[in-house]
């Protein structure tokens, strides 16, 4: 919740970005991103959370 994890892929010069994002800014977030090269963008609900 506190910032997102950034892990290297296999390929040189791409990374995996995983981060909770507030619903309401959603669709925001997900059009910058593309914006921004972006590519396989997966969206997983979030059952639980436990702060």
């Amino acid at each position: 919740m506190k910032s997102p994890t950034i892990l290297p892929l296999a390929e040189k010069g791409w990374s995996s970005v995983h981060s909770v994002v507030e619903e309401n800014k959603f669709w925001e977030i997900i059009e910058k991103l593309k914006l921004n090269g972006a590519q396989g963008i997966l969206v997983v609900p979030i059952e639980k959370m436990i702060l």
